[in-house]
């Protein structure tokens, strides 16, 4: 399976990322293994998976992610995939300048609705 840059994930390509995956976790019923799954693929599609030091599962709905020197324009494309395709929403957000132009460090609190 490929992706495109800006590209969006329909149920069918989460289901069969998690499969690839072998995370064991459910994706049709919504929970904790969806919001993980929505998190990590849609990163992958546009290059931040790389970037994220650590994710922290709150819930079945919410997660908080921490990365570092990530590109700003890929985080808010991924900000807005994840809202108007997934329903997952930014809570709160904190970013610090990286060495270089155009890239961050920090965290974000995301929650499914």
């Amino acid at each position: 399976m490929s992706f495109k840059p800006g590209a969006t994930l329909d149920p069918g390509q989460v289901r069969d990322i998690r499969g690839r995956r072998g995370t064991g976790l459910a994706v049709g019923g919504g929970g904790i293994g969806l919001i993980l799954v929505l998190v990590d693929s849609t990163a992958q599609v546009l290059g931040l998976a790389g970037a994220f030091t650590r994710t922290r599962p709150d819930g079945a709905d919410a997660i908080s992610v921490s990365f570092q020197n990530a590109a700003f324009d890929a985080l808010l494309e991924w900000f807005v995939t994840l809202e108007q395709s997934h329903g997952v929403s930014v809570e709160s957000a904190s970013f610090n300048g990286a060495r270089d132009q155009g890239r961050v460090s920090g965290q974000v609190f995301l929650r499914r609705s």
